[in-house]
């Protein structure tokens, strides 16, 4: 089975349009202030565990999941 040009310019045309939404969420203010959040929280976490007797190695790692 083969896909017509046609389709194939359509898929094309899609995700150029999907990629340029995603290259724009990342670049945008909200984005970073999210990511910058998540760090926020994992950092939290991390000392949370050391706090409760872990080593940090041992920290790292139940964060990692």
């Amino acid at each position: 089975m083969s896909i017509k040009p046609s389709d194939q310019d359509s898929r094309a045309v899609k995700l150029a349009q999907a990629l340029r939404g995603w290259a724009e969420q990342l670049l945008s203010p909200a984005h970073r202030e999210q990511q910058r959040l998540i760090a926020q929280e994992r950092r939290i976490r991390y000392l949370a565990h050391i706090e409760a007797g872990f080593t940090e190695a041992q920290a790292l790692e139940l964060c990692k999941s």
